[in-house]
């Protein structure tokens, strides 16, 4: 996932970007867990909103398998509750309108089975308080 800071002034808020190989590049890429949690972090810590995970499953050009990042980012996001869109590519969807949630790279690619890292959901407290206090 490319850090999103790194383009703040034109890119937008609501988007992360899959890198080619999970945990390359570090200074310039983030793995799908760490979009997860970016995603997370511009939405104040709560799953909120539509996650629109780009830049991945457009070609094979790793050495981990193809599928691997859009399994890894569905892992993540259900792990925190997080609503993730998984348009094939070329399909427009509307945000707004029925969110495409089908995993449609399973129909085309070899099975990937492991555990992902996943961010771990937000600490609350039973007043809605974060951790330190605040609203």
């Amino acid at each position: 996932m490319i850090q999103i800071g790194a383009y703040s002034d034109w890119w937008p808020k609501d988007r992360t970007d899959s890198a080619p190989l999970p945990g390359a590049w570090p200074d310039i890429h983030m793995n799908p867990s760490q979009g997860v949690q970016s995603h997370l972090d511009l939405q104040q810590g709560r799953p909120s909103g539509v996650m629109l995970p780009i830049h991945w499953a457009t070609f094979n050009l790793s050495f981990h398998p193809w599928a691997e990042p859009g399994e890894w980012t569905l892992a993540a996001a259900e792990a925190v509750g997080q609503t993730v869109a998984l348009p094939a590519p070329g399909r427009p969807f509307e945000p707004a309108g029925e969110i495409p949630s089908r995993p449609w790279w399973r129909d085309v690619s070899q099975p990937v089975t492991r555990r992902w890292p996943v961010p771990e959901p937000a600490l609350q407290t039973a007043h809605g308080l974060e951790p330190a206090g605040e609203d």
